[in-house]
């Protein structure tokens, strides 16, 4: 497996795409029709939510590793919360003053290509 495989998924020139994607805060209705792609995600604070479980600590801490290197590629980093088998990731841009931009969809998207493998 290539670490940078998954985002052939999400884009084919993911990684061209993500230096020129737009970091400005989305508006409301942007930010709305986001949210309706990404039907296990919430908008709270400012912030796209969501929590994963897993059958247990070892698979939940692989997972944050596996995305955390994805991230990290991309220079766009999550809050990440784990306890136990569970999860929690809030995705904003520190950049646009802590809002959601197309950034942080896009890393939802992605993130969510990695649990549904």
């Amino acid at each position: 497996m290539q670490w940078y495989g998954w985002f052939s998924i999400v884009d084919g020139s993911f990684n061209q795409y993500s230096k020129l994607m737009n970091r400005d805060p989305l508006d409301q209705k942007t930010r709305q029709d986001a949210l309706a792609s990404l039907p296990s995600w919430t908008f709270r604070d400012n912030r796209l939510v969501r929590t994963f479980e897993f059958e247990n600590f070892r698979q939940a801490v692989a997972f944050i590793v596996h995305i955390g290197f994805h991230a990290d590629h991309l220079d766009h980093h999550p809050i990440l919360y784990n306890v136990y088998n569970k999860v929690t990731i809030e995705l904003t841009t520190h950049s646009a003053g802590n809002q959601v931009t197309q950034m942080d969809v896009l890393l939802a998207q992605a993130i969510d290509k990695v649990f549904d493998k």
